[in-house]
């Protein structure tokens, strides 16, 4: 078994998409504490403060790094386990993905205020201002989507690789 994990490569993907959504308050509904349920009772959920569609291609980008990590590996340690001859191929397709995150971060970051402007103002009018009030800024929204990948080997510990052999 020792042999075999010298001879795989562990990728962990570190992909964030921020979810466009905030938790949804008393006060965005108008309602005093005493009008809600318990939140042992109940929760009022979340509030979407930017059009779930517009943030659909960085989630087929995630999928897509973890369909190239699959072709060729196995789930291993909260990421990847890929034979060694295979990790360079691997790594080259995560880069090009890497890339095209990045370009659709990008586009996206660059149009987030028309979206948005234009978002609100499909949304009906009793509830525009809920969202206006959440709309983050494009800054913070940047600091919320990111891809990025690692690799590692595992080895065994000498002495203590009972289990292992």
């Amino acid at each position: 078994m020792l042999d075999l994990l010298q001879k795989l490569v562990c990728f962990s993907l570190d992909i964030h998409i921020w979810s466009g959504r905030k938790k949804l308050t008393p006060a965005d509904l108008g309602l005093a504490g005493e009008e809600i349920p318990p939140e042992e009772l109940a929760t009022l959920g979340v509030k979407k403060i930017c059009h779930p569609a517009l943030l659909t291609r960085f989630q087929a980008l995630r999928r897509r790094s973890e369909r190239i990590c699959e072709a060729t590996g196995v789930r291993f340690l909260g990421g990847y386990a890929v034979p060694e001859e295979k990790a360079q191929a691997v790594a080259q397709d995560l880069e090009k993905v890497a890339a095209e995150f990045e370009a659709e971060k990008q586009e996206f970051l660059k149009s987030y205020a028309t979206n948005m402007a234009a978002w609100l103002k499909s949304l009906p009018e009793q509830w525009r201002p809920m969202v206006e009030r959440a709309v983050e800024s494009p800054e913070y929204v940047a600091t919320r989507i990111s891809f990025d990948f690692q690799t590692f080997q595992v080895t065994g510990v000498e002495g203590l690789n009972r289990g292992l052999e």
